[in-house]
């Protein structure tokens, strides 16, 4: 049961269709918690170390936070 949570999870992170472009401004945080992820859109942009460390994990996530609010008067 555990198990297929993850691959649940996994797999919504890596669904491509999910992608959001960055945030503009605070207002347009999303207004709950959840997990969030940073996805890079060009891999080639980034520096050497970074670029391959993702090539080698082939996926474009940097950081993964689970966040249990979100704060909007930061």
């Amino acid at each position: 049961m555990e198990n297929n949570k993850f691959k649940e999870i996994e797999n919504t992170l890596l669904d491509k269709a999910k992608f959001r472009d960055p945030v503009k401004s605070i207002e347009d945080a999303p207004p709950c918690f959840g997990i969030y992820c940073i996805r890079i859109k060009n891999v080639d942009q980034l520096i050497e170390p970074c670029r391959i460390a993702l090539k080698d994990r082939q996926h474009d996530i940097i950081y993964i936070l689970v966040s249990p609010i979100i704060y909007k008067n930061v």
